[in-house]
């Protein structure tokens, strides 16, 4: 059998709850925060704000800065000359020193030039026409029929 000791050493093991209040844990409503918790989260949350607003302007000016070293593609050549197109017809180049006579000779073969081409064009012209009214005058009559 038992001693009557072993059950007493069995008794005090075990905690007496109606003697000691049971242990729990804090529970609260609301999380308390410290001032410095609080300020911690608006720090971080002002510095997520400020890395989302300025990313764009920095990054621009970080590109400009470092494009800055960049030489430019072809700083030493220069452009070709744009060349405008010129309406047909002949033209004259005139280039290097021309006396008065010079330059009048050429007005004048350029006027007498400008001359025959009108002419040309008047009697082309004409030609036009007179070859299209043959082709009207002999062209056969068609007929319609009635309805």
């Amino acid at each position: 059998m038992e001693s009557p000791d072993s059950k007493n050493d069995e008794q005090s093991s075990v905690p007496d709850y109606e003697v000691e209040p049971v242990p729990r844990l804090p529970r609260a409503r609301h999380t308390k925060l410290s001032k410095m918790a609080l300020f911690r989260t608006a720090m971080l949350a002002m510095l997520l704000f400020a890395v989302l607003a300025l990313r764009r302007p920095c990054a621009d000016g970080v590109s400009k800065f470092i494009g800055s070293f960049d030489g430019k593609p072809d700083a030493g050549a220069e452009a070709p000359p744009r060349r405008t197109v010129l309406p047909p017809g002949e033209y004259v180049k005139i280039d290097g020193d021309l006396t008065e006579e010079r330059l009048k000779q050429i007005r004048e073969r350029a006027a007498k030039r400008a001359a025959a081409h009108r002419d040309a064009g008047v009697d082309a012209a004409a030609n036009d026409k007179a070859k299209a009214k043959t082709a009207t005058d002999a062209a056969p009559a068609h007929n319609t029929p009635k309805r």
